[in-house]
């Protein structure tokens, strides 16, 4: 339970923001709203970013929030994150694929050292509504190390949460939902045909690799590349043509017009080629 201070809480929020990926910014804006509520409307909050002015355009305008540069570097991540720890009274991991290494290995490090800076500095480290995917015996040990000694660990579904106990973590864990349920968009009521939407992922690239020199089109964001190979290009390439003959068969069969909705800028591409 977090004690209250006289002055508001300093509250820092880590996650996987400003690369335009629609459920981390729906995660983004619930859990700036759920801060708040917990711990009162006058909260500082600091938020972690790859693109800093990308999430300022999706959060709303707001003096008691300040949005700061995701180093992705691990030599200048690590003394950026400690630095912001010590300026903190509590870390919040708030994205989704907190404890998972099928995106990158690298994420999953990043999320352990913020948690471990908070509790160097004393304060409080949070895992909320977050997954767990399948890890490495290494990654497993990690992870079970840092939520063993977190203030709160809440997953967003059962499943995970019976991971972490397999993986032998022994505190109490929290199996909820996922945040971004919460989130209430505007709907575009104009006129318009029947349209089915369609969000292709590119997942034969992933996960990312640390590669000082690559290619440019290989290239995810310095220091980091994609992992792409003959045979993933190959197997990419035969689900664009699987998703081909879905949207053909929604158009002629049903009628309808297809959207395709790319989740993320790397996503756009797959999209294209649809």
């Amino acid at each position: 339970m977090l004690v209250r201070h006289e002055r508001p809480i300093r509250c820092l929020l880590m996650g996987y923001n400003g690369t335009g990926n629609t459920g981390s910014d729906i995660r983004l804006l619930t859990a700036i709203d759920d801060v708040r509520a917990a711990f009162g409307e006058e909260t500082s909050i600091t938020i972690v970013s790859i693109d800093c002015e990308r999430t300022e355009s999706v959060i709303p305008s707001d003096e008691r929030i300040q949005v700061v540069p995701f180093k992705l570097a691990p030599h200048k991540f690590i003394p950026s994150s400690y630095r912001l720890a010590w300026q903190h009274d509590v870390t919040i991991l708030i994205e989704g694929s907190t404890f998972k290494q099928s995106w990158s290995p690298w994420l999953l490090h990043a999320y352990i050292w913020s948690a471990q800076h908070a509790l160097w500095c004393g304060n409080y480290a949070v895992a909320y509504a977050v997954d767990v995917g399948d890890l490495t015996a290494f990654h497993a040990l990690c992870t079970r190390w840092i939520v063993n000694k977190m203030s709160l660990v809440m997953t967003r579904t059962e499943i995970a949460r019976k991971r972490l106990e397999d993986m032998g973590v022994k505190r109490p864990i929290i199996a909820n939902t996922d945040t971004a349920f919460q989130y209430r968009g505007h709907v575009d009521s104009s006129p318009g045909p029947p349209a089915v939407g369609i969000a292709p992922v590119e997942f034969f690239h992933w996960p990312v690799q640390f590669k000082l020199w690559d290619r440019s089109e290989n290239r995810y964001r310095w220091p980091f590349s994609f992992r792409w190979t003959p045979e993933r290009r190959q197997r990419s390439q035969d689900m664009v043509e699987n998703y081909v003959q879905l949207v053909r068969h929604i158009q002629n069969r049903h009628d309808l017009d297809v959207k395709l909705i790319a989740m993320e800028d790397v996503d756009a591409e797959v999209c294209e080629r649809i």
